[in-house]
């Protein structure tokens, strides 16, 4: 993992600049026009500063019931439900800050961080959001999931409760864009608060007569 101030993501084809992809919840694909497509955004960083940080919050996630009215011990199967969950993202200027002339932020797409690490390095997500001051909110994509084996004994009624913990970030970030007709190199900087991951679920199971 590279360090915080090592780390860049680098875009250098110009097809990638600004496309948009139908999953990421942005405009569809098309060309930008002549001004905007004069700029090439080089790279984007992200970095903890004074007043920065991660919270974390849990959160109920749907549950699940089942009823075993008979004399013998009832297996079940339950799938955890995360349909919920969302990644959310949103990106602010700095105070006195503009985009160049022509550069129209709400075309651009960046990768977002997905986890912050203890030695200041990130992943990103692997999908794009806009750098627009407009929150954007996608479905979260879970890598893997697995049913849960459920025992519900003789005449009673088992119920599930299910949580899980989510983290979200306000963090700094740093975009170089490059006039392609000039050569000319822009920098904006600003605040992006986000959702990064979720983790942790955990499911409670209480059981009760029937």
């Amino acid at each position: 993992m590279k360090s915080l101030y090592q780390y860049a993501i680098l875009l250098i084809a110009a097809a990638v600049l600004f496309s948009c992809s139908k999953n990421s919840g942005g405009p569809e694909t098309g060309t930008p026009d002549e001004e905007a497509g004069s700029y090439q955004l080089e790279e984007i960083t992200y970095s903890l500063a004074s007043g920065d940080g991660i919270d974390t919050v849990k959160l109920n996630l749907a549950g699940g019931e089942f009823s075993n009215y008979g004399n013998n011990i009832s297996e079940q199967k339950m799938s955890p439900d995360y349909s919920s969950l969302t990644k959310r993202s949103l990106f602010t200027l700095s105070n006195g800050e503009t985009a160049p002339k022509g550069l129209l932020l709400d075309t651009v797409k960046v990768p977002v961080p997905s986890n912050w690490y203890s030695n200041q390095g990130y992943s990103v997500d692997t999908r794009l959001f806009t750098l627009s001051g407009k929150e954007v909110e996608l479905p979260y994509l879970i890598a893997d999931s697995h049913d849960l084996n459920v025992s519900v004994p003789a005449r009673s009624r088992v119920v599930i409760d299910s949580k899980i913990d989510r983290y979200t970030i306000r963090c700094s970030f740093k975009a170089i864009f490059k006039n392609a007709a000039t050569g000319a190199r822009d920098t904006i900087t600003g605040k992006w608060n986000g959702t990064l991951r979720y983790n942790n679920s955990s499911f409670v199971a209480t059981e009760y007569p029937l």
